[in-house]
């Protein structure tokens, strides 16, 4: 039996806050590694799975040669640029199997990420800027901005750290999850939401 014609209406959402201005890579990992803001799409490495994330879907790194490897990217080298992400750790006590500190999003010589207690830091070469600190295994959204002066980290929202020596970014392959150039130093844990902009984002 055939029923009666019925109409379907999608209403967009009204609890998001407007994309600001700039987003030039979104990497929400539903299943894929997909970038749904740019033509930055990624491909898998080593043994990396999706899970249950902050919204959504999630990757999922061991800490062992995992990574999102993105490759080289000419618009993804930038002076001033903002990394927002959502992570999520597995210990308390160390950040990566494959030696001492995570990349949570890293351009080689650049990156942010994070070290076995816990701290978070942004790398411009061979100097590092320190923010706030995460010591539970529960979802944190964390978040650099950088000029060509210096950069602010930003954990759940708030500023923790600041660095005011010269900031540039090494022109290499790019990674979520790990180092963007030998796509070692991997998270042991749990990465959402990733995104990059093409300008410092206001606080």
């Amino acid at each position: 039996t055939n029923s009666a014609n019925a109409m379907l209406t999608v209403n967009a959402s009204s609890f998001c806050d407007p994309v600001p201005s700039g987003l030039i890579g979104w990497w929400p990992a539903e299943g894929n590694t997909v970038d749904t803001a740019g033509t930055n799409s990624g491909t898998l490495v080593g043994n990396v799975t999706y899970g249950p994330g902050y919204v959504g879907r999630c990757f999922v790194l061991n800490g062992n040669t995992e990574a999102i490897a993105l490759g080289y990217n000419s618009n993804l080298q930038l002076q001033g640029l903002t990394i927002e992400i959502w992570v999520k750790r597995f210990s308390t006590t160390i950040s990566s199997q494959s030696g001492g500190k995570a990349f949570l999003f890293s351009f080689g010589g650049n990156g942010l990420g994070l070290f076995d207690n816990g701290t978070l830091f942004w790398q411009s070469g061979c100097c590092y800027g320190s923010g706030g600190s995460i010591n539970d295994t529960n979802w944190h959204h964390v978040a650099v901005t950088v000029t060509p002066t210096g950069d602010t980290i930003y954990l759940d929202g708030t500023a923790t750290g600041a660095s005011m020596w010269p900031q540039g970014v090494t022109l290499t392959n790019v990674a979520i999850g790990a180092r963007g150039d030998t796509l070692a130093n991997s998270f042991y844990g749990e990465i959402d939401e990733s995104s990059i902009y093409s300008r410092a984002l206001s606080s």
